[in-house]
């Protein structure tokens, strides 16, 4: 787990550099451009304080991914729009699968999109850009919603198929025993007899 931890943050840091080049070239080093920098690398240090901090995996997975999201909203709302930021979260959510913990998924998915929808209300072009419309923002929100439904049935399905082989490798690892157990009497018999 912890290796993917560490991919995780990688990816974060690597989306933080590529939002902040981002908001440099659109918005050059004005104050609105510089507040966008400064929240995604605000973002990053939570992250990297999640990734270090003694955590069980399921916190430490939502320290990891919460920060950068919640940056992209307010990235998008310093910068004046931003569809790409709210993009990136899709990113985020599939980060959230490949820990196979169902959980992680809910705790991450959940909450975003109670937020998304707050900033549909409060401003979409936060997730629709600065040519907004509310279907676009509307539409967005819906598709991450879609998405995080597929991935948690998903992993879901795959804990199940994960559980089945663990029992059935547990179940080999028993008959193994036994069988082993018979080869060993079999063989002093053998050597009984000879």
């Amino acid at each position: 787990m912890k290796q993917l931890h560490k991919k995780h943050l990688i990816i974060i840091w690597c989306s933080v550099i590529a939002l902040s080049l981002l908001s440099l070239s659109g918005l050059g080093a004005t104050l609105n451009g510089l507040l966008g920098i400064s929240t995604m690398v605000g973002a990053g240090i939570i992250s990297t304080i999640g990734y270090v901090a003694p955590l069980d995996d399921v916190k430490k997975a939502l320290l990891l991914i919460f920060p950068p999201a919640i940056g992209t909203l307010i990235f998008a709302a310093l910068t004046g729009g931003s569809s790409i930021a709210y993009i990136a979260n899709y990113v985020l959510l599939a980060m959230t699968t490949s820990y196979f913990i169902k959980e992680i998924i809910i705790y991450f998915a959940v909450p975003f999109t109670i937020i998304s929808a707050v900033c549909i209300l409060i401003d979409p072009k936060i997730i629709d850009g600065a040519d907004y419309s509310y279907a676009g923002a509307g539409t967005k929100v819906f598709l991450f919603i879609v998405t995080a439904i597929l991935l948690y049935v998903a992993t879901k399905r795959g804990s199940h198929v994960v559980e089945q082989t663990e029992e059935t490798l547990h179940l080999v690892q028993e008959n193994s025993k036994v069988a082993n157990g018979i080869s060993v009497n079999l063989n002093a018999n053998i050597q009984k007899s000879m």
